[in-house]
């Protein structure tokens, strides 16, 4: 860009340069204190190329006086308070990564990490982004690519690890257990207020066997999974797998049990105390999980803030931390600034969907959920309910990392839509157009002459006394049976959005050929086959497989950085379980660690670090070698 200004030549401006969603340098004019300026120009540069700008010299002007709210150009000076807010940020994780290291020589001093409170935590600072909300996107992007560095550093791995130990691993199996008994007993209750088991179960024999099986899948997986919540209650990291096969081997007993014992049970679950008892754990998990979330919630508050308000600690949860569940939404949806609690994505939906099971189970203890409401309500509760089951998933190593390689594969998709959606319309709009004008211009029947003996002599087996002699009155009839509606024909493309979803389907290679097959006009039969044609050849052959490339190429792009973002999903489960704990927990794990242990654990992290380290710097040997030996011999040709 060029710009005339009154300016000196070679005068100095403070100089800050800016970049639009497309990542080019945009330049103002030299009175916008928060752009790059460009000099003049010189008709040729040092290395030969003409028109090359050259930056201005820097400023000499102050800070505070770019901050001049009195000066005409203070609307572009909010970049400079951001610049200002981002260099602050960066130096706090700068003193932030050298008291990490100074953790290396003496792990002892970590016990902060477990004594002080979850919002003065290091894990709570670098998990939530809070204090960036008004920076620029590109500015908090740097800022949380440089936490997420931090957050792989090896003592803050080992806090996260110490923690996971202490209280993460016995919540966390705690609360799968119970999202797993709530899915079970939900379910059950569904089936029965929906009324899928045909019949009386006492009367219908097919009724008692479907409710058999029900009943049995209550009774067994009931008795397991409350065991398995009993057992967690004295599970540690110590002894972890004696909990494990103490419970394997008393749910294989208690099975057991209720399988030789099965049919007197299952006369006991005909009355309704069977259902108002399984309601009653619907309820009781649904509270379960309300608390766990509102203690959640409830961590974005100071603890002063308990004190300050001069109310009760019972009030302030069951006042003050609602109003703020209300108000942290409105932030998100008029502002755009999450609370802590809000930035997960899971947490936008798992406290009301906890409230609505609540309401679901209570009314079905009181009196009957409307049928109406059972079906729009109830199911696609249950289905969010399944979905939820894949955010445990981030505690495992192993599939953790494909979680945020999701979301980005959801991008490629919806990126794909973009090019796939008008093409799908166009078609849907074209099939709906060709077969409603051809609906009454059909090809007549022409019956197979094999088909028609046979048919002749069946119809003269089932009618005696019928006249099966005169072969047009058969034709006739036979023609007349097998002569379909056009409706029945066209049938997928009577309407719009019919057409829609059956055109939808031949992504995925459902097509059929009948409705084309009876098009009786040679116009309207080549429009219709040469509209299948090319829709499959430009959806499957082509879109599709755009489709994969995408996918394939972010999987490879974006795998490293995948596996970053599965330590801090891990990170995110351990704070978030630690907002539901109290500091006494971790003073007494703390108490009690060996810190010899402690010790060989950060080794064997730091020693695992190197290995990896190693590893990739062998793999960069190895392809530098091969690159050198391809120039070899592409010398050679």
């Amino acid at each position: 860009m060029r710009f005339s200004s009154n300016a000196n030549v070679g005068a100095t401006y403070h100089g800050y340069g800016r970049r639009d969603e497309i990542g080019v340098m945009i330049e103002m004019t030299p009175s916008e204190p928060s752009t790059t300026f460009l000099a003049p120009r010189d008709s040729e540069s040092d290395d030969g190329n003409d028109d090359v700008a050259k930056p201005f010299p820097p400023s000499q002007r102050g800070y505070e006086n770019d901050l001049d709210t009195g000066r005409p150009t203070f609307r572009h000076t909010t970049s400079l308070q951001q610049e200002a807010a981002k260099d602050l940020k960066l130096r706090e994780l700068e003193a932030f990564a050298a008291k990490l290291d100074g953790c290396k020589d003496y792990i002892a001093l970590i016990a902060g990490a477990f004594r002080g409170k979850v919002r003065n935590s290091m894990l709570f600072s670098l998990l939530h982004n809070d204090a960036t909300a008004g920076m620029d996107e590109w500015d908090r992007d740097v800022i949380q690519n440089e936490k997420k560095k931090l957050l792989q550093h090896p003592v803050m791995r080992l806090i996260v690890i110490l923690k996971w130990r202490a209280f993460g691993v016995r919540m966390f199996s705690e609360q799968l257990l119970m999202h797993l008994l709530l899915l079970l007993t939900l379910t059950v209750s569904l089936t029965i207020s929906l009324g899928t088991i045909q019949g009386d179960p006492k009367d219908d024999p097919d009724g008692d066997k479907e409710f058999k099986k029900i009943a049995g899948s209550w009774l067994c997986g009931t008795a397991l999974l409350l065991l398995s919540l009993l057992a967690t209650r004295f599970l540690t990291w110590q002894n972890k797998q004696a909990c494990a096969w103490a419970t394997l081997v008393l749910g294989g007993c208690a099975i057991t049990a209720i399988f030789l014992n099965l049919d007197h049970l299952v006369e006991l679950c005909y009355s309704d105390a069977f259902v108002n008892l399984n309601n009653g754990l619907v309820s009781l998990c649904a509270v379960y999980f309300c608390i766990f979330e509102l203690r959640e919630l409830a961590a974005d508050y100071p603890d002063y803030a308990v004190f300050l308000s001069g109310d009760s600690l019972m009030y302030w949860r069951l006042v003050h931390v609602p109003t703020h569940f209300i108000t942290s939404i409105y932030k998100l949806v008029c502002t755009k600034t999450p609370s802590p609690y809000l930035e997960s994505y899971w947490n936008r939906i798992q406290l009301p969907l906890f409230l609505l099971v609540l309401v679901y189970a209570l009314c079905e203890l009181w009196t009957y959920f409307p049928f109406e409401m059972c079906v729009y309500l109830g199911i696609p509760m249950h289905f969010v309910l399944c979905l939820m089951c894949v955010q445990y998933l981030e505690a495992f190593r192993d599939v953790g990392y494909l979680l945020p390689m999701m979301r980005r594969m959801l991008t490629d998709v919806f990126r794909y839509l973009a090019f796939y959606l008008p093409i799908q319309c166009g078609y849907a709009c074209a099939y709906y157009l060709l077969f409603k004008s051809q609906g009454e211009n059909l090809k007549p029947y022409k019956p197979d002459e094999d088909f028609a003996d046979n048919f002749n002599s069946s119809l003269s087996k089932i009618f005696p006394g019928a006249n099966t002699t005169d072969e047009t009155l058969v034709m006739n009839l036979l023609e007349i049976l097998k002569t379909k509606d056009s409706n029945d024909i066209f049938q997928g493309y009577e309407t719009v959005p019919k057409s829609f979803l059956t055109t939808y389907l031949v992504t995925f290679a459902q097509i059929n050929m009948e409705p084309f097959n009876q098009l009786a006009s040679p116009a309207a039969y080549v429009l219709g086959y040469l509209l299948l044609v090319t829709h499959a050849t430009i959806v499957i052959v082509m879109l599709l497989n755009v489709l994969i490339a995408m996918m394939d190429k972010t999987m490879g792009a974006h795998m490293d950085e995948a596996k970053l973002e599965a330590c801090v999903t891990f990170a995110e489960c351990v704070l978030r379980l630690e907002k539901t704990t109290t500091s006494a927990i971790s003073d007494e794990y703390w108490g009690n660690l060996n810190m010899d242990k402690v010790e060989n654990l950060y080794e064997e992290i730091v020693r695992a670090d190197a290995n990896e380290k190693r590893d990739d710097d062998a793999v960069l040997d190895a392809l530098a070698l091969l690159g050198a030996n391809v120039d070899d011999l592409e010398k050679r040709a």
